[in-house]
């Protein structure tokens, strides 16, 4: 391999390690991205400028590591197989085939990208690739502490994909403090739950290394990370934290392992029942976010109709619930179900919740079986995030997060 070769796959990686968080992106608008006359993002064909990162990882792969890549995929050979077979059947069962399959090939994307960061962070450097992760969060962080005291966007990372707005624009996530109202922390993101999935993910690792220097810094670093967290207010990062570091206090003890998997199982069994919830709890007033959340639980399960095996097509929930009245009158709402099990049961089926379970419960199970706090501690966080929001499937910066931290947080051995 030629020393120069190397040196710009590095600097490719780590600018994609470092560019993770971007939302800058040149969106299509087929027919199919409307709703009701309203643009649906999530519907939208884009090109992110992560793509043209990653795809330039592709390049670099096969022409610096094809004969790793190469021994990988045939050990996945089955696996892969059968996904890809599944993904042509799903997609050409969709209700919108267009839709489901530029999804796939996000999910494909995404599933690269783990694999790549696995079988080259040794090569790529795992200082240097945590230096530029946290780098990364620390300048995320600094824009989200910026934007929640000052009450609106900077206006300076547009390149990074920060929007536009302030305080007083409809629709902004907003938190009432001493009788004041504040705008939740975004960053660059689209929303600061997602914010917060990527740096509850980052202090996780972060936390866990004593491989960045110097420690003064990276100190003051974390801090900053950690009340740029705060300053989200996402309850569902705040409940995955809570609940792993109540279970990190039995770290190295047989009970552990049976309290992981349980959360595993408690997750999968919640995410469940949430449609019967929803039906039996109508006449309790809830908060608006949760009476969202159940309603789009409930809609889930009957969107599926006769396509209770292989579903209705990858990303297509929207779409399926659109015909809904609740929707017909308050078009704002159209939006994945917040639960990651029940938007793969609506829309790759009973087969692809399935695939989706046994594989997070195998990972889940690797990583505690080989005594992989930190790989554990990051399912268990995503796991839990997933049972109350959708992020992590259905968004650029969730979808590439989820893979890079598992890929990265992985060893053999």
């Amino acid at each position: 391999m030629k020393k120069g070769l190397l040196f710009w796959e590095r600097l490719v990686a780590l600018a994609t390690i470092f560019f993770l968080p971007s939302q800058f992106a040149f969106h299509f608008w087929p027919n199919y991205a409307f709703v009701f006359g309203a643009r649906i993002d999530y519907l939208s064909p884009a090109v992110y400028f992560s793509d043209v990162l990653i795809i330039s990882l592709l390049v670099f792969v096969l022409r610096n590591a094809k004969p790793e890549f190469v021994r990988f995929l045939k050990s996945k050979s089955k696996l892969i197989v059968l996904l890809v077979t599944f993904s042509i059947i799903n997609t050409a069962f969709s209700v919108v085939p267009a839709v489901s399959a530029f999804k796939w090939l996000k999910i494909f994307e995404a599933l690269f990208f783990a694999s790549y960061i696995f079988i080259r962070k040794k090569d790529i450097g795992e200082v240097n690739i945590l230096g530029s992760l946290f780098a990364s969060a620390f300048l995320v962080s600094l824009i989200g502490i910026t934007q929640f005291f000052s009450g609106g966007t900077t206006g300076l990372f547009y390149l990074l994909g920060e929007r536009s707005f302030r305080i007083s624009t409809p629709g902004i996530a907003l938190v009432s403090l001493g009788g004041r109202e504040f705008m939740r922390a975004y960053s660059v993101f689209p929303h600061p739950n997602v914010l917060a999935g990527y740096l509850g993910l980052t202090l996780i690792t972060l936390v866990n290394t004593k491989r960045l220097h110097p420690k003064a810094f990276f100190l003051v670093g974390l801090l900053l990370i950690s009340f740029c967290l705060f300053l989200t207010f996402s309850l569902s990062a705040f409940v995955a934290i809570g609940c792993i570091v109540a279970l990190f206090l039995f770290k190295g003890k047989k009970i552990f392992r049976i309290l992981s998997l349980s959360v595993f199982a408690a997750s999968l069994l919640f995410s469940l029942l949430m449609p019967v919830l929803s039906r039996e709890m109508k006449g309790i007033n809830f908060s608006q976010n949760v009476s969202q959340r159940f309603d789009l639980a409930e809609i889930s399960v009957f969107a599926l109709e006769d396509a209770f095996v292989l579903g209705r097509g990858l990303n297509t929930y929207i779409i399926n619930s659109a015909p809904f009245e609740r929707f017909v009158d308050s078009p704002w709402l159209l939006q994945p179900v917040h639960n990651i099990f029940l938007l793969a049961f609506s829309e790759i089926g009973i087969t692809g919740l399935l695939f989706l379970a046994l594989f997070s419960y195998s990972l889940l199970k690797t990583s505690l079986r080989k005594k992989n706090f930190i790989l554990a501690a990051c399912l268990l966080f995503i796991l839990i995030v997933g049972t109350l929001d959708h992020y992590w499937i259905t968004l650029q910066q969730g979808l590439l997060s989820l893979s890079f931290f598992i890929g990265f947080n992985f060893w053999e051995g």
